[in-house]
């Protein structure tokens, strides 16, 4: 059966579709009615017919796998797992959440807060790397927080078990290039360290409102984690408790050696760590044994009034002196009837300071050939979009060109507008492969050579794979840059790779 989106529709004879959140030619996301457990569920599909290849099957059936292995709290559970026909599924749990970085955006937590979504993370990546398992792929959008501020991890699809590392990794770099580790980037071996770096982006996300390696493009992203300067990366900081920059600083250690060792040794730093009070709510004994008094005071100060309004300044006073020595000196405390100014006082009340608010600022974009824009998701047109201050992630669509990513940073009440020439946004590739192969850029496939014209291509690193049956599967790092070509040559037969200097 192929997987449909109409509402009420019954999938795999035991799934009844509510809402299709995602599909593409390879995999659909749905919210749906599990019918034998009679409860809301994730729905999650892959069409083996669709794929490129095998090993988008067998990302999917570890996910499941690893999944089925961690049972915490603070990780998304699996409920199901099969097939039917050349469909596969992983039904989950629903959690009705947002991810991290829009509930950010949303409400901007507490420093409180901030302790306690960091702490939840922390404790999720303790159960998944005490099960032996690297999610490989955390960031904001993999982290799902509900209203109550429950924090789960998500999205175990490129996640291996350390068991299996070896055979997988030398021949991929797999993750979200602005929260990989400089190992991951290298495509060398990586262990739970390369999760724990990750962790420290995030945490440094969550507590100072950036990503501090985002660059310009792909390029300039990778540069910045493979050469670290934490001197660049303090002044963000500066409004951070301080003992949570030191977490942070040994999360960020270029070399995993220096990082923490473990997920738990973090869990321990946080009990040294002078996290702010959560003031204690009133308790309805104690706001009944106060009412009285309250009630008193008031009677107090209108028979003050009455009798003699000299006394004001001085009950004021008095009442000020009675307070605790840790309350807020705030006249808001004192009796409203004392507020009024003295007759025969004509000073102006005292006004308080309010904190102003940030400014949204102002987007505007055209580009040639034009094309279609999106901001954070959301269609916008050629004119000026308000959006609120802080990073947003733009996207440029054009059916002749790759879609075209990158984050812009609004400050408050500022104005941007861009003008783009589409074709200067992309590098180019060009392949010659002898005597024949079929060629493979990331998860795309890109057809059997010979191929006549270059392709367009988003910058950045890419692991390329060429298969002919009659030779070994050949894979390589390509790296592509803005406004120029990338020429590769290769004769499966000498196993030899020429790869001349690039030219514009």
């Amino acid at each position: 059966m192929t997987p449909q989106n109409q509402k009420n529709s019954l999938l795999f004879d035991k799934f009844q579709i509510l809402q299709c959140l995602k599909k593409d030619i390879f995999s659909s996301v749905y919210i749906a009615h599990h019918v034998y457990l009679g409860k809301k569920i994730l729905l999650k599909t892959l069409n083996t017919q669709e794929i490129p290849d095998s090993t988008w099957l067998e990302r999917f059936k570890r996910e499941a796998k690893i999944l089925a292995r961690l049972d915490h709290p603070n990780i998304i559970k699996i409920l199901d797992f099969g097939s039917h026909a050349e469909q596969f599924y992983i039904s989950f749990e629903y959690f009705e959440s947002n991810n991290l970085r829009t509930f950010i955006r949303k409400t901007p937590p507490t420093t409180r807060q901030k302790y306690d979504i960091f702490m939840q993370i922390s404790h999720g990546l303790a159960a998944a790397h005490k099960a032996n398992v690297i999610h490989r792929d955390i960031k904001p959008e993999n982290i799902l927080i509900n209203d109550a501020e429950k924090v789960k991890i998500a999205d175990f699809g490129l996640a291996i078990s350390t068991d299996e590392k070896l055979l997988t990794q030398k021949s991929s770099i797999i993750g979200t290039p602005a929260y990989m580790s400089p190992e991951q980037i290298k495509g060398n071996e990586l262990t739970i360290q390369s999760d724990l770096f990750s962790l420290g982006i995030v945490g440094f996300e969550i507590f100072s409102g950036k990503n501090p390696f985002v660059g310009e493009d792909i390029n300039q992203t990778i540069n910045n984690i493979l050469n670290l300067k934490w001197d660049k990366l303090e002044p963000c900081l500066k409004t951070v408790p301080s003992d949570m920059v030191i977490v942070i600083q040994k999360l960020l250690n270029p070399d995993p050696r220096d990082r923490y060792q473990t997920t738990d040794e973090i869990l321990r730093q946080f009990d040294s760590i002078d996290k702010p009070v959560q003031p204690k709510k009133m308790s309805f004994r104690l706001a009944y044994l106060i009412a009285p008094l309250v009630v008193l005071i008031i009677i107090s100060v209108l028979y003050f009034l009455k009798k003699d309004e000299n006394h004001i300044s001085q009950f004021a006073t008095n009442v000020e002196k009675s307070l605790p020595i840790d309350s807020p000196r705030d006249s808001s405390i004192i009796p409203e009837v004392v507020k009024p100014a003295i007759r025969g006082n004509h000073s102006k009340p005292e006004q308080l300071e309010v904190p102003e608010l940030s400014a949204p600022g102002k987007f505007k974009v055209e580009s040639f050939p034009a094309a279609e824009f999106f901001i954070d998701s959301q269609k916008i047109t050629g004119e000026y979009t308000t959006l609120s201050a802080g990073q947003h992630l733009f996207e440029l669509v054009h059916p002749a060109y790759p879609p075209y990513r990158e984050i812009i940073t609004i400050s408050p009440g500022q104005e941007i507008q861009k003008t783009i020439k589409i074709d200067t946004l992309f590098g180019y590739f060009s392949c010659y492969i002898y005597p024949w192969g079929k060629l493979y850029i990331g998860e795309e496939d890109y057809g059997q050579s010979p191929f006549f014209k270059p392709f367009k291509l988003n910058p950045g690193i890419y692991i390329l794979r060429i298969q002919n049956p009659n030779y070994p599967p050949h894979t390589d790092t390509l790296s592509i840059t803005k406004k120029e070509t990338t020429f590769y040559k290769i004769d499966l037969d000498q196993l030899s790779k020429i790869t001349p200097a690039d030219s514009s």
